[in-house]
């Protein structure tokens, strides 16, 4: 975390940036849990984020032995969670969990409560706020849009949410794989919408990808695009913060079956089981673990990093480096309580959040510093 005392704004407080890099890990004084690398299991995990916690979760349930291996030195991958006090947390990663998502069923399995937000968000057209102070989606298009382009949006996400069906049912006809040769920027503009609305898709997804929408093909794009497309998803928040998931499923799948600050460098396949060599970057120790089955769990571009005995086909090769799309990390800035009225109509009633299509990506809903007073607000800033 860097902390910045601001002189520029009377009403800003401090700002605390946290950056999604694992400088963390290589710290000597930090001592890693390194498992039993002798004791043979069913299953090996590579990464201690959502995927991996919940694979480890499932595979209890299932009865199945498993060992969890996570580079960082604490679970939960980009769901993380930062507590300034007592009462004051904002997230520092993941921030809600859309109607899609499979984990909310065991977020509902686990006893953990949600609070649900709407699915559009206020955004930033031509240098003003269009602002989200509606009940409904349904309401809100209508304050934003004017008649003709109501029609024009409707009529694209009928359309849209075709091609987000057959996405969904695998079937992919010709035209659906064009869609990977043109952009999904291109692919919007070349549908002659109102300008208007044009830029609403545009303040949605980017933010999503964490980079410009002409960086991806329009059929990712439109994939992304499902929450927001025909009829929408609304969010769901943790309360007490994401953290609040992830570690009660590693009490659950059990603390000492997770090795934390273990780099993973190599997966090696045998004739009846799977060799990955792994080391403890506290101790610069190295380990081989030895399973029937390895789950790698990390995101795909990175598995670029890691040796494959035997190599993976070319094919799987160059699909690897075709996934990494953009970044953000996030910043908290800590405002004084006079500088509600910037988020606040005159009612007192908040238009957060609110996204752009700048690098400034999203600022999120504005979270009360009980302890000092104020608001602490939660930028996305994409990089």
């Amino acid at each position: 975390m860097l902390k910045i005392k601001s002189k520029a704004n009377l009403f800003l407080s401090s700002v605390l940036i946290s950056f999604s890099i694992f400088s963390s890990v290589f710290n000597p004084d930090l001592s890693a849990n390194a498992l039993n690398a002798d004791e043979k299991t069913d299953v090996v995990i590579v990464g201690a984020g959502l995927s991996g916690l919940t694979t480890a979760y499932k595979l209890k349930k299932a009865g199945i032995k498993y060992k969890v291996l996570e580079l960082n030195t604490r679970v939960g991958g980009r769901a993380r969670t930062a507590k300034y006090d007592n009462e004051t947390h904002v997230e520092a990663g993941l921030a809600e969990f859309w109607d899609s998502n499979p984990l909310l069923g065991l977020i509902k399995e686990l006893g953990i409560k949600t609070h649900d937000s709407q699915s559009y968000s206020s955004f930033i057209y031509q240098g003003k706020t269009q602002k989200y102070l509606s009940d409904t989606d349904e309401e809100f298009i209508k304050s934003i849009f004017n008649p003709k382009e109501q029609a024009e949006f409707k009529k694209w996400s009928e359309k849209t949410h075709k091609y987000i069906d057959q996405i969904k049912q695998k079937k992919f006809d010709k035209y659906l794989w064009s869609l990977k040769e043109i952009s999904l920027g291109d692919w919007v503009e070349k549908s002659k919408l109102p300008k208007k609305v044009e830029h609403f898709l545009k303040c949605i997804v980017e933010p999503e990808i964490g980079t410009s929408w002409k960086s991806i093909s329009a059929l990712d794009g439109i994939s992304e695009l499902h929450m927001f497309i025909g009829k929408t998803e609304a969010p769901h928040e943790i309360e007490g913060g994401n953290d609040t998931l992830t570690e009660k499923i590693a009490d659950n799948i059990g603390r000492e079956n997770i090795g934390l600050g273990m780099q993973v460098m190599r997966f090696k396949n045998l004739k009846d089981s799977v060799e990955i060599d792994a080391m403890d970057t506290s101790s610069f120790k190295h380990y081989t673990y030895k399973a029937k089955y390895a789950v790698s769990t990390i995101p795909l571009y990175r598995l670029a990093e890691l040796q494959f005995e035997p190599q993976l086909p070319e094919k799987k090769q160059q699909a690897i480096y075709t996934q990494s799309w953009g970044s953000y990390f996030t910043a908290h800035v800590f405002f004084k309580p006079e500088a509600k009225k910037y988020w606040q109509d005159a009612k007192g009633q908040s238009f957060l959040p609110i996204l752009s299509d700048s690098p400034l990506g999203v600022i999120y809903s504005a979270t009360e510093n009980k302890k000092e007073g104020g608001y602490v607000v939660n930028l996305l800033i994409t990089g």
